[in-house]
């Protein structure tokens, strides 16, 4: 392993560039986490969105189009896009709550996850958003992850990760029943896809106690003793 961000800063929600030469993730640098890069033959991460909401990108097209949801007042969680020349502009923005928007290998379409139906669930559209996006996951999704040659979408709920594979024709997709391909009861905290097929899982145990932690009872402890002294 090799650590790659050295400033003192937290970070999190790493996304490789299309060409894999650099980084992007989220750095709560005096503000809530927003968007920075970083090229990994090293050079200062560089701030690619404003402070503000809480920011965390999600993937980086051949284009330079950065993807990454930001948090907003008046409509909740949005998928938002940075252009190369540093415009940010809305992707998706609704009333509702969207997020990880994942592009397919062929960059055609764009896996996302709302809470329109009430609970977060696995969308798919065109990347013109030219066609109405039908849903992926029928019992709850998250963190969709395109198999590399995009004929399958990976996604996880708490325990489970499901493949659900599709058809195309023009504009137009349909998803195929989604198959139960890794099951755990420890909490999965994230996965990714390679290219030969086989997943990367991070799991937590689900069975972890929370520790807690006991302040000032020493004082506590001489008043109570002191309370207890017959007068």
């Amino acid at each position: 392993m090799t650590r790659f961000t050295f400033d003192g800063q937290d970070h999190g929600a790493p996304v490789w560039s299309r060409d894999g030469r650099s980084l992007s993730f989220a750095m709560d640098r005096d503000a809530p986490p927003y968007v920075f890069a970083q090229p990994l033959s090293g050079g200062a991460a560089v701030a690619l969105t404003k402070p503000g909401k809480i920011q965390k990108p999600s993937d980086w097209s051949s284009d330079g189009r950065l993807f990454f949801s930001s948090a907003e007042l008046a409509t909740g969680q949005d998928i938002l896009v940075r252009t190369p020349d540093g415009q940010v502009r809305p992707w998706l923005q609704t009333p509702t709550l969207e997020a990880e928007a994942r592009l397919s290998p062929d960059e055609k379409w764009i896996a996302y996850t709302s809470n329109s139906s009430g609970r977060y669930e696995v969308y798919v559209v065109a990347a013109d958003r030219s066609n109405e996006p039908p849903r992926f996951s029928f019992d709850g999704g998250s963190e969709p992850s395109w198999s590399r040659d995009g004929s399958h979408l990976f996604f996880l709920t708490a325990h489970e990760i499901y493949s659900a594979p599709m058809t195309r024709h023009g504009n137009t997709i349909k998803p195929g029943a989604p198959l139960r391909v890794y099951e755990t009861k420890e909490l999965i905290r994230g996965f990714d896809a390679s290219p030969d097929g086989r997943l990367l899982v991070l799991t937590e145990p689900a069975d972890v106690k929370p520790m807690n932690v006991v302040v000032g009872w020493k004082r506590d402890l001489e008043k109570r003793g002191s309370a207890a002294q017959p007068e």
